[in-house]
């Protein structure tokens, strides 16, 4: 058990936890966060023995570069290119990720997203140094105000007064992970629940524990 301890700890500090995942024989996933001289860094690990395992974290690991816009590290890590932490947007990112089964084709979200609640379309347009302007056809201003206090909760991105514009605090733009926050933002209660239930869940399970 100390050997078990120590050996968690050399991974970093989690940040996140995938208790069971149905794409890889229920095995537990943990996000951890690592911080170096190159800028914050995140490493998906489990530690399972099942045969599935090791591919199942290159493919969240992949799907954390093209669905979140984040560079690969050595050692099946990955870092934002701004070299920072973008930690809320870092979890998020990974939960979606786990979502996917392995293989699964991955593109980058749309910057549109379809609000059911008022049968329109929201778009988030980039103006710049990670500053972006939610819009609408209809100049809903209510369900554009919804969607950038969404995406200011779950990116931790800045508000900006008089109009729905939201911006990243380190002045770069990411344009895939604003397309897969989208959705969520939408509904950002439930995506908020949902984090806090992984978080309940308890520690990741230690090898003898896993399949």
């Amino acid at each position: 058990m100390v050997h078990t301890m120590a050996h968690t700890l050399d991974l970093g500090r989690r940040v996140e936890l995938v208790s069971m995942d149905p794409h890889a024989g229920d095995i537990s996933l943990g996000l951890y966060r690592e911080d170096s001289p190159e800028g914050p860094g995140y490493l998906i690990h489990t530690y399972s023995a099942n045969p599935e395992a090791a591919r199942r974290v290159e493919f969240l690991t992949r799907a954390a570069e093209v669905l979140g816009g984040a560079r690969g590290a050595p050692g099946q890590r990955f870092r934002f290119p701004c070299q920072t932490g973008h930690q809320t947007a870092a979890r998020r990112l990974f939960l979606e990720a786990a979502k996917l089964p392995t293989g699964d084709e991955l593109q980058p979200r749309p910057l549109t997203v379809h609000d059911r609640k008022s049968g329109q379309d929201l778009t988030v347009e980039p103006l710049g140094a990670g500053r972006y302007r939610v819009t609408t056809s209809t100049a809903d201003e209510a369900r554009c105000a919804v969607l950038a206090n969404g995406l200011r909760k779950l990116a931790e991105m800045d508000a900006t007064e008089g109009q729905p514009v939201v911006a990243f605090p380190c002045g770069q733009d990411h344009h895939e992970l604003v397309g897969l926050l989208l959705p969520r933002a939408l509904n950002v209660r439930a995506a908020l629940r949902e984090e806090e239930s992984a978080l309940s869940r308890g520690q990741l399970s230690a090898p003898s524990s896993q399949k």
